[in-house]
């Protein structure tokens, strides 16, 4: 697999576990690839994510979730989520 393929896997994986902790996502879309930023850093690429037709700016990772504030919506308020990953490859999360 090369490192482009392993980073599409990575933000699908990391889309995934996203929306099981987060409500109402309706679209997430990952602006670069991603990767890791450092010395020991974790992976980690940008994102926009919308819930409720707002769009919020993240950095997205196994173990990182950092940006805008989101709103509270448990996760159990999901249907389906599409995923643009970097490349414009587009996936649906039900």
């Amino acid at each position: 697999m090369t490192d482009h393929e392993t980073n599409l896997a990575i933000q699908k994986k990391v889309a995934i576990r996203f929306v099981a902790m987060q409500g109402g996502v309706e679209e997430i879309r990952f602006t670069q690839e991603g990767g890791k930023p450092g010395l020991g850093a974790s992976w980690r690429a940008d994102a926009v994510v919308t819930i409720d037709g707002v769009e919020y700016r993240e950095t997205l990772g196994p173990s990182i979730l950092s940006g805008d504030s989101l709103p509270d919506i448990p996760p159990s308020a999901h249907n389906q989520t599409t995923v643009i990953l970097s490349d414009g490859t587009r996936d649906l999360i039900e």
